[in-house]
């Protein structure tokens, strides 16, 4: 709706925008230098939305640092000494280990040794991890490399360098390290987006209780606000004198009334939608509306009633009803039609 970055930063163009239009789920997307917004460089989440038709008619994207994912997977440890990398299918850093664990020249060493097809590779686990020794020469050890590619799109490959004097030192703990490994390995972004899902819930678990009586509090407000107000004019039409008030039994409900005078007739209406709280409220608010904009139009309540029902039973695949009564007052005649 707003462009609010630089005008080089076209949303439009994007991988995830034009990859989830197609109708595609993009998932996690190629890492790129965001230099407008997060000042770094960031990876994209990204979902179609899509219409009744299901055709997509928006994206909803959320950008992750690199930064932050590799800090999520910088505890993936199984060692002391030991680290976990995420690369891209091209071989791109996605997440790095800290320089105190292996510095920026050995990740790329080893990144370059998995795609290098000279290396000598061992499949474990049933094919589904791939492992092969190397030395780090700078530190006289020797490890093992054991790496796993991503099932659906993208194939990012999922990295955990062991050193062997750690691994062997705990022969007892061998078995169960490698299990975990070759698990870690598949299940690693989905453990990334639990952990924020669960700190999110953690740290806001307050706050969003707070919000959502403030929310209650604002909707039972506007509630009130649909409902005819205490107008001087509504005090003594003629010989008639109107008087209403909603009591929900929660913070919102569904009953509802309704009462305004046009051309010499007071237009009323009583009812009760279905159900309780925020379905039953959204039902009244749309009963409302329809009984107001129609009877503004309309004199005769059976049409009203007509059109009204007509105009609720469309797209009402949930089956909510209202009970609903509608009377027209011919102020002159004391004549009423309901």
């Amino acid at each position: 709706m707003e462009q609010i970055g630089s005008a080089a930063h076209d949303y439009f163009q994007t991988e995830f925008f034009q990859t989830c239009m197609r109708g595609d789920t993009l998932k996690w997307g190629t890492p790129y230098m965001d230099y407008q917004g997060a000042h770094s460089e960031v990876t994209t989440y990204a979902q179609p939305l899509c219409d009744a038709g299901g055709q997509p008619v928006a994206v909803l994207a959320v950008d992750v640092t690199t930064t932050r994912i590799s800090e999520v997977v910088a505890d993936l440890r199984h060692h002391n000494t030991s680290f976990t990398m995420v690369l891209a299918a091209d071989g791109t850093m996605i997440a790095t280990p800290a320089d105190s664990l292996c510095p920026r020249a050995l990740a790329t060493k080893i990144a370059a040794m998995i795609f290098d097809p000279a290396v000598e590779k061992q499949d474990k686990a049933n094919g589904r991890v791939t492992s092969f020794p190397f030395r780090d020469e700078a530190r006289g050890r020797s490890a093992h490399v054991y790496y796993a590619r991503k099932k659906f799109a993208p194939h990012w490959l999922m990295v955990s360098v062991v050193y062997d004097d750690e691994a062997f030192g705990e022969l007892e703990q061998m078995q169960s390290t490698i299990m975990w490994l070759s698990l870690a390995a598949l299940v690693v972004l989905t453990l990334i987006i639990q952990l924020f899902a669960r700190n999110g819930r953690r740290l806001h678990a307050t706050l969003m209780q707070q919000r959502a009586d403030r929310e209650l509090q604002i909707a039972a407000g506007i509630q009130q606000a649909l409902l005819p107000q205490d107008e001087p004019t509504l005090h003594g039409v003629g010989s008639v004198a109107v008087k209403g008030c909603q009591l929900p039994a929660r913070e919102v409900g569904g009953d509802l009334y309704n009462v305004f005078v046009r051309d010499g007739k007071l237009f009323f209406c009583i009812g009760d939608a279905s159900g309780k709280g925020v379905p039953a409220a959204i039902i009244m608010a749309m009963t409302q509306t329809l009984f107001h904009n129609i009877a503004s139009q309309e004199s005769n309540p059976a049409t009203i009633m007509q059109r009204l029902n007509t105009s609720t039973c469309h797209n009402n695949s949930t089956n909510m009803f209202v009970t609903l009564f509608i009377g027209v007052l011919d102020l002159h005649t004391g004549r009423l039609t309901y």
